[in-house]
């Protein structure tokens, strides 16, 4: 009986240790991919904001330096969450937050956005760059195209069991 314990034991071992690797190359997939997505995501963005603050270097400094220090806080924002493979509600609220306050900057009166997140919720994890596209096609896709902009507003509640967060805009819409 014993050598029939150590055999069930080791076959359990042995499935559980396998499994274990399996996750960890799951994991390891889904953050190349992750990683991917950020870097096709964001060299137009990072390109435009650079050109920007060129731009205002001389006609507008002030703008110029406070378009300079959102971009710093959303390359911070950006970074924070890829080392340590854990990434929250509050991680993707303030790269969302920085890169709202650079498109402000760019179309100054024609957007006005709100960002809603109670700081209970800002420890929750989610998937890095969730909301990010969805905030970003809202800008590019429904306020630009306008003449007189629009308003962006994102919200997050906790309805019991789950998580639900919403991106708003008034934009255009589907076209």
């Amino acid at each position: 009986s014993i050598v029939v314990a150590l055999f069930v034991t080791a076959l359990f071992h042995q499935f559980f240790r396998t499994k274990a690797r399996q996750i960890a190359a799951e994991n390891a997939a889904t953050e190349a991919q992750l990683r991917l997505l950020q870097a096709q995501i964001e060299p137009h963005f990072l390109f435009n904001t650079l050109a920007n603050v060129v731009s205002l270097m001389d006609a507008d400094p002030v703008r110029a330096k406070a378009m300079l220090e959102a971009f710093v806080e959303y390359l911070r924002a950006s970074l924070s969450g890829l080392g340590h493979g854990r990434h929250t509600l509050g991680d993707e609220i303030d790269l969302i937050d920085a890169y709202m306050r650079i498109i402000k900057i760019r179309m100054e009166d024609r957007l006005e956005y709100a960002i809603e997140v109670p700081a209970a919720l800002r420890g929750l994890t989610l998937p890095a760059l969730t909301l990010q596209p969805l905030v970003e096609n809202a800008i590019v896709h429904g306020l630009e195209p306008q003449i007189a902009g629009g308003r962006v507003r994102v919200d997050a509640r906790s309805d019991g069991r789950s998580l639900v967060v919403t991106v708003d805009d008034d934009g255009a819409g589907l076209v």
